[in-house]
């Protein structure tokens, strides 16, 4: 050893060891299922229209004053309150770009269908607010409002590949 050079304490190897732990990651499945599904609306139809409307649903059920306000006009009945919990527990949130959101949230949505289809009214949600044209008056709840209320939408929802509407596009896959 030279001048001054001991030989390395123990507590101190590791300090000086080289890791290469992070360099060899790769990105997680749902992010390259997003890279592959970019295209999907190209091969499916109603994707684009049905994944909207899936969005606003989703955000009815989980977005600021949207969910109290559902629960007050359209579930205030002695019945509809024992339902408050199925839709206080929602959890799902749809980004159009990120296929793991949807196919998060579609479960979600089929365990609400029930819940929603018994108690969603428009009219009664909008309150007074039936000529307003933002997005917390009829533009945001047609959308929500057709897709509660179709059977084509929650066929679309329901298929056996959660993200995967093929029922809905008029033809069955495998």
């Amino acid at each position: 050893m030279g001048a001054g050079h001991g030989p390395l304490e123990e507590d101190r190897f590791d300090e000086l060891l080289i890791g290469f732990r992070g360099s060899f990651g790769f990105s997680g499945t749902r992010h390259i299922i997003d890279n592959a599904t970019s295209g999907i609306s190209d091969v499916l139809p109603s994707w684009k229209g049905s994944i909207a409307k899936a969005k606003d649903v989703c955000k009815l059920l989980r977005g600021g004053d949207y969910l109290p306000k559902l629960l007050e006009r359209c579930f205030s009945t002695q019945i509809a309150r024992r339902m408050w919990p199925t839709l206080k527990s929602f959890e799902g949130w749809i980004h159009e770009g990120r296929w793991g959101t949807a196919a998060f949230s579609i479960p979600e949505l089929l365990r609400a269908q029930h819940t929603l289809r018994f108690g969603w009214d428009n009219a009664l949600f909008l309150g007074g607010d039936a000529g307003d044209d933002t997005e917390d008056g009829s533009v945001f709840t047609r959308s929500v409002d057709e897709a509660i209320s179709s059977r084509t939408w929650w066929a679309w929802v329901f298929d056996d590949r959660p993200g995967l509407p093929s029922y809905a596009e008029g033809y069955r896959l495998g």
